[in-house]
């Protein structure tokens, strides 16, 4: 795993400036950027300035650090695109750095407001979140090795999500029943679904078998005679369960050593499972564990991950395990500790949830107008 991925962002507006300067004079190949001023004199909407790879014109950045990770409000940025119409001589470019995560949202108002100011003759305006600097770092290892000496302590740590992000969103699947009156006797009445995608998800498995069908025409010369087995079963897995794991990435100089991590759920209604996938065998299987797992799953509690040692620069993720978000839900907060021989630590991270409706209907005279929500289960009958 790359240690950008996981890179810890500066803990104050200083260290992210030194970070800034050095990584734009790689990127600009420019020697003449330095940093515009003192702290407490007027800037004129920029930190840093200098000419880029030989550019007649000066380039800004205006460097916004943010703690706790919070994002960029839109009139922090009409604030400082007016300061740098006073920036002398006049810009040709301007650029917000920012150790805020990705937001489409804030990304779209920039270019927006790019293309307002390049209408008036004026500066052309680009953001770069902490997600991009991270890329930037990447083709510029020996900025990134500077910086790396410079946040480094003793004991450090970043626990996210497996891709190395705070947030993460997830897609649990649920079934919607409409409950719809029996046709009069002699009427039949039919009703073609209104979800496409179950639609789609039905032709689709249809051509797998055809294609399937096809691609052993075309490899036997003779037919092909099908053994009936005796294990039969059923396979059934429940989409509302969605697939999570927890990484804790060492960022320090000194080994964690016999670690735990707690996360609580701001909603005590969330459940946890080992698999979403259940077999119902008429003949029982043989399972193989790979061992102990190192997660404790609670309902209406969290999840406990343990280890033994993280050394510098090296990470560890949960095993998998599956969550449950009751329907209704848009967001879920965790808070997490981490305890260990020497090192304590703390912090937050969020799940967003963006629900997928299976749709579906059912003849029921006494429930007829209502509409059921439930786990959206699919089942296959299986030959083993």
């Amino acid at each position: 795993m790359k240690i950008t991925q996981t890179l810890r962002r500066p803990a104050n507006w200083q260290d992210f400036e030194s970070l800034c300067l050095l990584l734009w004079r790689e990127e600009w190949k420019s020697e003449d950027l330095k940093k515009n001023g003192r702290n407490g004199q007027a800037q004129n909407g920029v930190d840093i300035s200098g000419h880029r790879d030989g550019e007649g014109e000066f380039s800004g950045i205006q460097c916004k650090c943010k703690p706790g990770n919070k994002g960029l409000a839109m009139d922090e940025i009409d604030e400082e695109i007016n300061n740098a119409k006073a920036f002398k001589p006049a810009l040709r470019r301007l650029v917000f750095a920012t150790t805020a995560d990705k937001d489409a949202t804030i990304e779209e108002y920039v270019r927006l407001k790019d293309d307002e100011n390049r209408k008036k003759g004026l500066f052309s305006i680009d953001i770069k979140s902490w997600q991009d600097i991270i890329d930037l770092l990447e083709r510029n290892k020996s900025v990134l090795n500077i910086y790396l000496d410079i946040v480094a302590e003793d004991y450090a740590v970043a626990v996210t999500f497996e891709d190395g992000a705070s947030e993460t969103t997830i897609h649990p699947q649920y079934s919607k029943i409409y409950y719809l009156k029996p046709a009069p006797k002699g009427q039949p009445r039919k009703i073609a679904s209104t979800n496409d995608a179950v639609r789609r998800l039905a032709l689709g498995g249809l051509a797998t078998q055809l294609e399937h069908i096809t691609a052993l025409a075309e490899a036997y010369s003779k037919p092909v005679i099908a053994s009936p087995r005796i294990v039969r079963g059923s396979v059934e897995t429940n989409h509302a369960f969605c697939p999570l794991k927890f990484m804790v990435a060492n960022q320090g100089r000194t080994p964690i050593d016999d670690f735990k991590i707690l996360f609580f759920f701001d909603n005590p209604n969330v459940t946890f499972i080992r698999n979403n996938v259940e077999k119902k065998m008429l003949m029982p299987e043989i399972s193989f564990s790979r061992g102990v797992s190192n997660v404790i799953l609670e309902d209406g509690v969290g999840v406990q991950m343990f280890g033994k040692s993280i050394i510098p620069g090296d990470n560890s993720c949960s095993d998998d395990f599956f969550v449950h978000i009751p329907d209704g839900i848009d967001d879920v907060n965790i808070s997490w500790k981490l305890l260990s021989r020497h090192f304590p630590a703390e912090g937050t991270l969020k799940i967003h949830v963006e629900k997928i409706y299976v749709e579906d209907y059912r003849y029921n005279e006494e429930k007829a107008g209502d509409t059921d929500i439930g786990d959206y289960i699919e089942k296959m009958d299986i030959t083993d």
